[in-house]
Parts: C-alpha cells; structure tokens; sequence
C-alpha cells in the first residue's frame, strides 16, 4: 500500500540541489565544483546585490541554442530557466603568482562557456578555444563578498577576449524549453582587447548565490525537465531525493533516495469568499481553483 508523506515545500529540493543560502547575493569566495550564477551588478553601491545574470539559450529545439544572454532575475520563472543561469566553476591557482583561470560549465546544457576570437562584435554563441577566463580573486580578502570585475580570456599573449552586452533588449518564447511566456533579455557580444587596451562596455560579474525556484508537481515527477511527462507513462515518472554532501554530511543514511517518489499538487479553491485547500484540481460550480505551487504530496512507490 502507498504511503503518503505530509506536504513538503518543494523549494527545498533545489536549495538541496544547487547548494543556495542566500540567494541573489556574491559570495565571499570561489569553490571549485560548486554552482553559483554569474551575477552583474547593475548599480553604483557595490552592494554585492546582482540584477542581471549569464545564462544560455538551453532549448535544443530553438535556433539559438547555445547562444549568451543577459537576463534579469524577474525573466527567470521556472527550473529550466534557473539552470540555465547556473554554472558549475572550477579553477586552477598558478603557483606563479599569476591570476586563477577559471572554468564555467552550464548546469542546462553541460556546455562550458567559451567563445571565438573570430566573432569579433558579433552575438556570443558557446563555441571556440576560448574556455579558460580570468575574473577576480579566489577570496574577498576581507570585504565579505567577491569584487565584481571583468570575464575575459587571453588567446594571444596580448588579447583577450571578453564579453560586453548589447545596448538594446529583444524577447523570445521558449528559450529554456518551456512555454511560460516571452523572455526579455539582452544579448552578449564577443569583445577584443589588444595590447592591453581598455576593455570597451564589458559586463562585470561576480559569483552569486543562485535563486531559488519553487518547484511544482510536474517539474518534480519529471526529474527536474529530464522527462517529458507528456510522453512518457504514469509508471515511469518517479523520482528521488538527493542532497549534496555539505548537507548529509555526519548524518544518518538518506531514506529518500532509494525510494521512488511521485508528487501531487495541491490547489487553492475559493467559492463565495470562502477558500479550502485540497489536491484535486476539479473546481464545483461556481468555484474557482489555482495551483498552490509552494504545496505537494509525496507518495512513495511500493
């Protein structure tokens, strides 16, 4: 017989997954294989607050798949479109004194962020040599968030390239994969720097905490986007919990994840001024009935 969990709020699931504390906000220092946005600060405080962030066209379907963007965190509405603002760093520190070289692979796509010399002032597509940037220290040596400064990458002993974004923003549907709207955002261009040249309109970024996404039914029994739940069976959208080792560590076995999962959503039902909350989404006459996203149910898999 199914046993049935009390309702869970389904954001912790991505806070587990992504690693996230506070979110929208620098950290204080570089870790290597962890995740973090590449946030852009868009005002004059220094706060460490980011509004806009890098991501990457992730939808395989779209024709600017694998293409840079700018996009502000309020045009990110779904799982999808927070992994694709998402990237796992790592970086060597040279023993020379010279600046770390860093890593950036996207969470959506796997692909890692690099560009080609060769498409000078044109749209930044991932592809090229280009893959190992510069940006600023390992450590905030003290001011408690990162600085934020240049991403750039040297393919000659003196030019680099960097990235700077466009001055004008355009929309487009179904950038991530899904279909929730058009998504405002503007996109990034491929910069030169010559003989250490100053580096024209360049976005400066700084690694942030990344947002974190309530998750609903749907994007749970699809394994986070991994299925589509239109084609594949009731039987076969199962899933299971996980949580990185920063927060199992020292603790008992995870019962979770050798137990397959299926969620059910609730909905907020409001007739007459009157609202209850159950999880079936069939509304009486008279009745209205929305999805409580923040809201499922758990049952395990005999």
């Amino acid at each position: 017989m199914n046993k049935k969990f009390s309702t869970l709020m389904a954001g912790l699931m991505l806070a587990s997954a992504f690693s996230v504390a506070s979110a929208q906000t620098v950290v204080e220092k570089y870790e290597t294989d962890k995740t973090y946005w590449l946030g852009i600060d868009g005002t004059t405080t220094n706060d460490g607050k980011v509004d806009d962030v890098i991501a990457v066209v992730s939808n395989p379907e779209s024709d600017l798949y694998g293409q840079l963007i700018l996009i502000k965190q309020n045009q990110i509405k779904d799982i999808n479109g927070v992994k694709a603002a998402t990237w796992t760093i790592s970086f060597s520190q040279p023993t020379d004194g010279t600046a770390p070289k860093f890593v950036y692979v996207n969470k959506a796509t796997g692909l890692t962020l690099s560009v080609d010399p060769a498409d000078k002032d044109k749209y930044a597509f991932i592809k090229g040599s280009s893959a190992e940037w510069l940006n600023t220290s390992v450590i905030d040596n003290g001011n408690k968030v990162l600085p934020f400064d240049y991403l750039r990458s040297f393919y000659e002993a003196d030019k680099a390239v960097y990235l700077k974004a466009a001055t004008a923003s355009t929309s487009s549907s179904n950038l991530f994969g899904t279909t929730k709207g058009s998504t405002t955002y503007k996109p990034l261009i491929v910069g030169i720097s010559e003989k250490s040249a100053s580096i024209s309109g360049g976005v400066r970024i700084a690694p942030a905490q990344p947002k974190i996404e309530l998750l609903d039914a749907d994007e749970l029994n699809s394994q986070l986007g991994k299925l589509d739940l239109g084609v594949v069976s009731d039987d076969q959208s199962w899933f299971n919990l996980y949580f990185d080792k920063d927060v199992t560590e020292g603790a008992e076995k995870n019962l979770f994840a050798a137990t397959p999962l299926k969620a059910k959503q609730c909905y907020k039902h409001t007739v007459s001024g009157k609202v209850h909350y159950d999880f079936d989404s069939k509304k009486a006459k008279g009745e209205t009935s929305e999805p409580k996203k923040d809201y499922v149910r758990l049952t395990a898999k005999d």
